[in-house]
């Protein structure tokens, strides 16, 4: 489960409709490497589901707007309309991601994708798969179509405004480069 720190925009999300995402379910399933549904919710459906939730398991309850969530069973992950949105603005067909008013809320909805598609692939712990979904945002932008400097761009943006502020069980000293979570060790790169 992950959460919001910073400013991102109000009002976002609020024409999503709620339903499995074939395109936002193949990139998770690639980042994943197995199968893994995505389903956006809509902002009345994605409200009544995160209350039912919430009579299970309390600490879903903090699942308000810029939020998502791995199921039990790892084969789907369900994103707030809020990051489905910004998420439908990365497809090929848009405008680049440095022309977006908001790049923070694009590189922020990416990294969510690529850090629930981590627990998706078996990393229960919060840690691991914020540091690697971090490090698969360049690759989760190219797979949702974008060029590999828009998905570098994204994930040092999401790297200097938000991974900056997070903290346990979000944020470890050992994610940075060279550190013990650091995906590509032989390479002098980050994220």
């Amino acid at each position: 489960m992950r959460g919001e720190v910073g400013r991102l925009p109000a009002g976002v999300g609020l024409d999503t409709t709620s339903g499995v995402d074939p395109t936002l379910s193949r990139v998770a399933s690639a980042l994943a490497t197995r199968r893994t549904q995505v389903r956006c919710w809509s902002q009345t459906d994605w409200k009544r589901h995160v209350s039912e939730l919430a009579r299970t398991y309390p600490r879903m309850s903090r699942l308000g707007p810029w939020r998502a969530y791995t199921s039990t069973s790892l084969d789907e992950i369900s994103l707030s309309p809020e990051v489905c949105a910004e998420l439908h603005k990365v497809g090929p067909r848009h405008a680049s991601v440095w022309r977006d008013p908001a790049p923070g809320a694009v590189a922020w909805s990416v990294e969510t994708l690529a850090h629930e598609a981590q627990h998706a692939s078996g990393i229960l712990s919060e840690v691991q798969a914020e540091c690697y979904g971090m490090q698969t945002t360049t690759a989760a932008a190219l797979l949702l179509g974008r060029t590999r400097a828009e998905g570098q761009y994204l994930a040092t943006l999401y790297w200097k405004r938000w991974y900056a502020w997070l903290k346990p069980p979000y944020s470890s000293s050992e994610c940075r480069n060279g550190g013990a979570l650091d995906l590509r060790p032989d390479r002098n790169a980050w994220p």
